[in-house]
């Protein structure tokens, strides 16, 4: 091989020297033309490993994300417009994952007395916060709600509709003390109240004082069972 034939097949070691710098400046190497949806998810993803772990967004900068993400801060742009956006989109997820557990949990008892069925969500609700705390906390902590049109859009009420079947299941079986929007009141504001004690206070016990408690806010809403 001529030292002409091998310097047109291979790169000068300037030029390569430039390409590993870039590669180290942008702590990744660049997507595949047509794979920006994959370096979106790895935005979406990263944000919602440090949200997790500080369970406060506003200590999390957008340089943080972009780093955990391996990509230059200014490419973060082509996917969201702030960093708020990109929140959202973590925590609308958060959201619809919560509320598929709930779900879940419901169709799991929909063949059980409505007392039961009632029973089953709520317990989904309590180990869903206990086994998911960054994303719990995150969920209800940060304010970064979307514009919405209507209250109905807020991705926030997902996980009252499960609850709210349950409820209704019970209303017709002449279950509740209160009426319906009393008593969906009454059950999501003290279990969440609860739960919020037993996140942040010292002393609260194992998480059996939760299924306690709730226990004990079933019983205020419903009649005993065969009344």
């Amino acid at each position: 091989m001529t030292r002409e034939t091998a310097g047109k097949g291979a790169a000068s070691k300037p030029a390569v020297e430039e390409q590993r710098g870039a590669v180290r400046r942008s702590g990744r190497a660049r997507n595949p033309r047509g794979q920006g949806g994959r370096l979106r998810e790895e935005l979406v993803e990263s944000a919602a490993r440090l949200l997790r772990a500080s369970t406060a967004g506003d200590g999390v900068s957008l340089g943080a994300i972009a780093r955990e993400a391996g990509i230059a801060t200014p490419s973060f742009y082509r996917h969201f417009p702030d960093k708020d956006a990109l929140v959202r989109e973590v925590i609308e997820r958060t959201f619809r994952d919560f509320t598929d557990a709930l779900q879940q949990a419901a169709d799991s008892a929909r063949e059980e007395p409505p007392r039961a069925l009632l029973a089953a969500v709520v317990q989904a609700w309590w180990t869903y916060a206990v086994a998911n705390h960054g994303d719990y906390m995150l969920m209800f902590g940060y304010d970064a709600a979307p514009p919405v049109d209507t209250p109905a859009d807020y991705p926030g009420f997902l996980p009252w509709g499960p609850v709210e079947e349950a409820l209704e299941a019970c209303d017709r079986a002449g279950l509740l003390r209160l009426d319906r929007p009393t008593a969906l009141g009454l059950l999501l504001s003290s279990l969440h109240g609860r739960i919020l004690f037993w996140e942040h206070l010292p002393f609260q016990g194992d998480a059996e004082t939760l299924r306690r408690f709730a226990d004990v806010v079933l019983d205020a809403v419903l009649a005993p069972s065969g009344a």
